[in-house]
């Protein structure tokens, strides 16, 4: 019998055993004399005990936000269309599609598969329901119920966090100026209730007169 490029070595026991086997493809031969001469059987298998890594994406688009003169980048969204997210494999997985949708939890609302190009086991993806108004979510995966097709277990990864709020804020205008005034330049302070991302100048509209700064 023989391992690979290894020494060949007698079988008269009829079994053998290899430990410490690196990873990667192995052959193992056997040949034995046989009324019709001599015959060999060839076995091919892989070893790889590479741990699978996982990587959960959303279609929350991200924004720098100001908090307590700290800046912070956050995902937030208004839109039904970005409630998405993808759970990336680096290497296939031998869980059905079922079972990666009871691996993935949120904190708000429900998860629905999407139908798609799998890349033969390594992306999955989800569109949430069940989430109105304003909602904090976290979604996070449970990588103790899946495993590769070689059996190595899947990494953890970190949960993401997304801001979902479909509630038009409310918008406050002052001025120091008054009602009638000779000043060609008025000061304006538009005033939101609660943060907004994606705000600037293109979003105001001005009737007899000019918008500066």
């Amino acid at each position: 019998m023989q391992l690979d490029d290894h020494v060949p070595s007698d079988c008269e026991a009829g079994e053998g055993s290899y430990s410490e086997l690196q990873d990667g493809n192995h052959t193992f031969v056997v040949c034995f004399n046989g009324s019709q001469g001599v015959g060999c059987a060839t076995y091919n298998w892989t070893i790889d005990r590479r741990s699978v890594f996982a990587n959960l994406r959303t279609h929350v688009p991200e924004w720098l936000l100001q908090i307590d003169s700290e800046t912070r980048t956050v995902q937030a969204t208004n839109r039904r269309k970005n409630l998405k997210v993808y759970l990336y494999f680096t290497d296939p997985v031998l869980n059905s599609s079922a079972e990666i949708l009871n691996s993935v939890h949120t904190s708000q609302g429900s998860l629905l598969p999407i139908s798609g190009n799998t890349l033969e086991n390594r992306r999955f993806g989800f569109q949430f329901k069940d989430i109105y108004g304003m909602a904090i979510a976290t979604v996070s995966l449970d990588s103790n119920l899946l495993l590769s097709r070689q059996g190595t277990p899947v990494s953890l990864v970190a949960p993401v966090t997304f801001l979902y709020d479909s509630q038009r804020p409310a918008i406050r205008l002052s001025t120091t100026s008054k009602t009638r005034t000779k000043q060609r330049s008025i000061p304006i302070l538009i005033k939101f209730m609660k943060s907004v991302f994606g705000f600037n100048s293109s979003h105001i509209v001005v009737s007899g007169g000019n918008l500066q700064g």
